[in-house]
């Protein structure tokens, strides 16, 4: 339970950013301007597609708040999915969707004002998103590796993904910063992160995640708990060593479905 809490806040000048968009073709590319906007950008973050094989060509997005005076607030268009009997995610919708992705932000890559909603949450115009991914619902697996091995980490996840053609539309590769969290079961570490929507295909999914969790340990990275519903049990104490020092503090009467399955009880 948590009983207090208390947050250190930025203060910024209004609700608007300076962004950027810039794409890029390769990891390298990706892995350079991460470093350059490391000192430069309060906010970072790239869209990469995981369809292709070779090429990882991908979005890199970042912006700073900026003092722009007074201007309109777009207007909000807010689209609700229906419910559907089927997934509008498949091999054929998964690829054209990145396709055309990845043209439009080239062809309109630039610097432009934007507000902060529609940099930082892109999807809230469309509610009940997660409808179409049908009624079986959808995974998302997140995992983070060491920065030296994150290059040959993620681009072994993502042939594994594209050779299934069971990819995602919502595919995100980000940088952590070089420094160890406070938390002893915080997901982040220093180096590369990448996150990804799957819809449930049942155990054709469950089998392409067996083998990135197998990359994922190779690399001695780890899985994210929060958005986890099927990562074993071993794989969550090798990517979480501080394990036995939180256990000390766990209260054995609350207990989950997740915790069971991975502390035991």
């Amino acid at each position: 339970m948590i009983t207090q809490a208390e947050l250190q806040l930025h203060r910024v000048p209004g609700p608007w950013l300076a962004t950027e968009d810039i794409p890029y073709t390769n990891l390298d590319d990706f892995f350079r301007l991460a470093d350059d906007s490391e000192a430069g950008w309060d906010h970072t973050v790239s869209w990469v597609d995981c369809t292709t094989t070779g090429s990882e060509r991908g979005v890199f997005m970042r912006g700073n708040f900026a003092d722009v005076g007074d201007r309109p607030v777009p207007q909000e268009y807010k689209l609700s999915m229906p419910v559907i009997p089927y997934s509008l995610v498949n091999k054929f919708s998964v690829r054209s969707l990145n396709m055309t992705y990845y043209s439009l932000k080239k062809w309109r890559a630039k610097t432009a004002i934007t507000h902060y909603k529609s940099f930082f949450y892109p999807l809230d115009n469309l509610l009940e998103w997660n409808r179409m991914y049908g009624p079986k619902g959808f995974f998302q697996y997140q995992s983070v590796v060491p920065r030296e091995v994150g290059k040959d980490a993620v681009q072994a996840m993502l042939k594994e993904i594209a050779q299934t053609r069971d990819g995602s539309f919502l595919t995100v590769l980000k940088t952590f910063g070089n420094r160890q969290p406070l938390g002893m079961l915080s997901f982040p570490q220093p180096g590369v992160t990448l996150a990804l929507d799957f819809p449930n295909h049942g155990s054709r999914t469950l089998r392409l995640f067996e083998r990135l969790d197998s990359i994922v340990k190779s690399a001695k990275g780890r899985i994210y708990p929060a958005k986890d519903a099927r990562m074993p049990r071993a794989l969550f104490e090798l990517g979480y060593p501080r394990l036995a020092e939180f256990l000390k503090y766990r209260d054995p009467g609350i207990s989950s479905g997740l915790s069971r399955r991975l502390m035991g009880y």
